[in-house]
C-alpha cells in the first residue's frame, strides 16, 4: 500500500514537472506535506473494536448487563509509569465489573476466557506477570553517604513499575454489594496477532474485529 502510494506522488510530480515550469520550494514542500498525509493514511494501524452482538456499544467497550451484574470490556494496552517490556509481552484488556445486586458475589479467576479460531486462553495470573519485573537488590538507605548508582536507579524504576502493575491489575475474589471493579487482565501475547477474537462474559461471548 505504502509503495504505490509514493509511486503515485512520483508519477504526478513528474508529471507536473513536464507540464509546467520549475517548481518553486513552496511547491516541492506542499507535495512532500501531501505524500507524507498519503503515507500515514495507508499506514494507519488497525486496532480491536467491538462487532455488533447482542449487547450495548460504548466508547469501544462491549457491555453485557445481567441481574446482578454489568461488564464492560475493551481491548486497551497496558503503559507502564516507567516502560516495562510488559505490554509487548502479553495482550491487555481492560474490564469493570459493578455488583448491582443486594449481595455480595465471587469472581472466580477462570472468568473471562478468551477465543481466538477455536483456542480458549485464560488471563495469565498476576504473580507469573511480577516475575516478568525483577525486584531491586536492597539498597542502604540508611548510609547517607552511600550514592545511588545508575544501575539502582533503574531497579528502582522497575519496582515502582511492579507497585504500579499490582494496583492496576484486576484482582478476582469478593465483589461487595453496589460496589464495582476494575483493571486489566494478561493473555498471551499471540492474541495480538489475531484479526478477530472473543472474550466470554458470564456465559455470553463478545467480539472484537481489528479495523
Amino acid at each position: 500500500m505504502v509503495m504505490k502510494i509514493m509511486t503515485l506522488s512520483r508519477m504526478i510530480l513528474m508529471k507536473s514537472m513536464r507540464i509546467s515550469t520549475p517548481l518553486t520550494t513552496r511547491t516541492i514542500l506542499k507535495s512532500s506535506i501531501i505524500l507524507v498525509f498519503l503515507v500515514l493514511a495507508g499506514c494507519a494501524i488497525k486496532r480491536f473494536q467491538p462487532a455488533p452482538g447482542d449487547y450495548i456499544i460504548e466508547d469501544r467497550f462491549a457491555i453485557v448487563r445481567t441481574d446482578s451484574l454489568i461488564v464492560a470490556i475493551r481491548p486497551q494496552v497496558y503503559r507502564s509509569p516507567n516502560g516495562s517490556n510488559l505490554a509487548s509481552d502479553s495482550f491487555s484488556l481492560y474490564l469493570r465489573v459493578q455488583n448491582i445486586s443486594p449481595k455480595n458475589l465471587s469472581l472466580s479467576d477462570q472468568s473471562f476466557p478468551l477465543i481466538v479460531d477455536g483456542r480458549q486462553y485464560s488471563p495469565i495470573p498476576l504473580n507469573y506477570l511480577l516475575l516478568s519485573i525483577s525486584q531491586p537488590t536492597f539498597w542502604d538507605w540508611q548510609t547517607p553517604l552511600n550514592p545511588i548508582t545508575e544501575q539502582d536507579k533503574s531497579l528502582l524504576k522497575r519496582e515502582e513499575d511492579r507497585y504500579a502493575l499490582m494496583a492496576d491489575a484486576f484482582t478476582f475474589g469478593d465483589l461487595l454489594s453496589g460496589t464495582r471493579r476494575e483493571g486489566y487482565l494478561f493473555y498471551d501475547s499471540r492474541v495480538s496477532k489475531a484479526d478477530s477474537i472473543q472474550v466470554d462474559i458470564l456465559g455470553q461471548r463478545v467480539s472484537f474485529v481489528k479495523r
